[in-house]
């Protein structure tokens, strides 16, 4: 039997579930990054924690309070 989930154009697989927002901001706060820059150059590096969406202000938009929250800056 072969799972049906879809995968996108870089093969992973869609419509996953992540990390809830509380356990994402607790877990990103502990990486030291400052701002969307430093996060983009991030999730786009292969240290990148794939339980955590790449665009957390869409995936968490009813928790979302910004950049400097969800990063610890604030």
């Amino acid at each position: 039997w072969k799972s049906k989930m879809k995968k996108d154009e870089k093969g992973r697989k869609r419509g996953r579930s992540f990390l809830s927002f509380d356990e994402a901001i607790r877990i990103t706060k502990k990486l030291g990054i400052k701002d969307y820059k430093e996060w983009k150059e991030y999730v786009a590096s292969v240290e990148r924690n794939t339980n955590i969406p790449s665009d957390p202000r869409r995936y968490y938009a009813k928790n979302w309070k910004g950049w400097r929250d969800f990063l610890g800056n604030d």
